[in-house]
């Protein structure tokens, strides 16, 4: 999403992204740029890469330095369970947003 419009078929990086332009055919969401729930998503997975690499990469090296048994939970523990909460809420209202229950419920108000 972020690369619009050069990861489209026609764009030049489009070579690049063949198996997104086939399920822009299906999640129109995700193929309409104009809809601000695909760009929103899409940041929030940097933000959750942001996590998962300060977690993985700089965090967790150190903790195992200084730790000498894992009886406890480190913080980098803490910060990959954020990023993966974070991405389950994601999921969770996205499903609830494309349910047609709530496309219904939410075209009547």
């Amino acid at each position: 999403m972020l690369s619009r419009p050069y990861s489209f078929p026609d764009g030049p990086l489009g070579k690049f992204f063949i198996p997104f332009a086939k399920y822009m055919e299906v999640d129109k969401v995700y193929g309409d740029p104009t809809i601000p729930f695909g760009w929103a998503t899409s940041t929030m997975c940097v933000f959750e890469n942001l996590l998962l690499v300060i977690a993985m990469f700089i965090l967790h090296p150190k903790e195992q330095k200084k730790a000498t048994s894992h009886k406890f939970i480190q913080a980098s523990d803490l910060l990959v369970m954020l990023a993966c909460t974070i991405q389950w809420g994601k999921s969770v209202f996205y499903w609830l947003v494309r349910t047609p229950r709530c496309v219904l419920l939410c075209l009547r108000a």
